[in-house]
């Protein structure tokens, strides 16, 4: 049965994990002395160390960095009092670090990956600084860093409220990701996310049928439509799409006709706001789909994230049955260092050229290309 050591004096949190993760079928081991920890991490069923910081214990961050010192590849779970704890948890490299109040559902999904992958490590021998994990549920979407994490607490607030969603940022950094995350958390959930590229001929067309032919809009009808590149349709095209939104309803000859009720999320890459000065772009229809706007920021403004996105697509893109590469801490390095101008589409584009170049399991700094070896 896997141990998990949880490290700490906060009696009442403890006792309260401890009753979940028992019923999770986990045998746990609260102390809270610190002399105890280094014993207790020899025991071979220890699968996941918690360990709490904040005023209750003074040498608490101290303590943590004995964990990780002493700790070998047993991931580590950090739950801080307030944000400044948690900030100060983060130089460790924890596995995942989460903030009071606890929200127990994700804490206990973050436990069970955690003991996963540990066992993964002992198993296939994966290079365990790969396995760092967000707190976050969605699984296309990495935030470890805080900007990423406080996109996802808009993602979190708006998903489930049927607004209009404008989604911007610089190509490749995910959006239609995001997009995708938040229908799947939405009520429309059931239903399918329709994507339409507004860049594509004959979008007017498209978008709207004819008299004796539906189009996108009347056949996204209770399903959550993704318009991709909005700032691409032609002003008419704008005008006319802001009226359809607005008064839920294709303009056709038939009465009955053309009614629709679709949850819309646009994305572009320019800024709207300075296409509607310069009269490029529809003020109304700006103003219908930039209800909630998220930014979502370039891959070189979230170094924090490189590490578990890299992780995820190599054991994504690793066949079933083979072991798991690991990556070189110098080529991380490289990685981290690099501006990514393309972000996460060209990222994932140099690893999949570089996973065909790992020799003895370890991807090198020699397998990446010329740019990033001098990064």
């Amino acid at each position: 049965m896997a141990i998990v050591l949880i490290v700490g004096k906060e009696k009442t949190t403890i006792s309260i994990l401890t009753k979940l993760l028992k019923t999770e079928g986990y045998k746990v081991n609260a102390i809270d002395e610190p002399e105890k920890i280094e014993s207790a991490l020899k025991t071979d069923d220890v699968k996941l160390v918690m360990s709490f910081v904040g005023p209750a214990w003074d040498s608490d961050l101290s303590i943590v960095g004995n964990i990780c010192q002493k700790k070998g590849n047993i991931p580590l779970i950090v739950i801080g009092d307030n944000e400044e704890y948690v900030n100060k948890a983060q130089q460790f490299t924890p596995y995942a670090v989460f903030e009071k109040p606890l929200k127990i559902d994700k804490l206990i999904l973050t436990v069970q990956r955690a003991v996963d992958f540990y066992e993964a490590e002992k198993s296939k021998k994966v290079n365990l600084g790969l396995l760092l994990e967000t707190s976050y549920p969605f699984e296309n979407i990495v935030a470890e860093s805080p900007l990423m994490r406080s996109m996802c607490d808009m993602i979190m607030r708006v998903a489930g409220i049927d607004v209009t969603v404008l989604i911007t940022g610089e190509p490749g950094t995910g959006k239609q990701e995001i997009a995708r995350t938040i229908h799947d958390n939405s009520k429309r959930k059931g239903s399918q996310m329709m994507v339409f590229d507004c860049a594509a001929p004959n979008a007017d067309e498209r978008l709207f049928g004819s008299d004796s032919e539906k189009g996108f809009l009347e056949n996204a009808d209770k399903c959550t439509l993704f318009l991709r590149n909005i700032e691409s349709l032609p002003l008419e095209t704008q005008d006319k799409l802001g009226k359809a939104l607005t008064d839920k309803k294709v303009s056709k000859t038939k009465p009955d006709a053309g009614a629709f009720d679709a949850r819309v999320i646009a994305s572009c890459e320019a800024n709207l706001e300075q296409l509607v000065v310069q009269l490029k772009f529809s003020a109304n229809l700006f103003r219908i789909v930039r209800v909630i706007h998220i930014k979502v920021p370039p891959l070189r403004d979230r170094k924090a994230d490189i590490r578990p996105i890299v992780r995820r697509f190599i054991i994504k893109n690793t066949p079933a049955g083979q072991p798991v590469p690991s990556v070189d801490k110098v080529a991380l390095e490289h990685m981290e260092n690099y501006q990514w101008p393309k972000n996460i589409s060209e990222l994932e584009a140099v690893l999949l050229v570089a996973l065909k170049q790992v020799k003895n399991g370890v991807l090198e700094v020699s397998s990446l290309p010329l740019p990033l070896q001098s990064a």
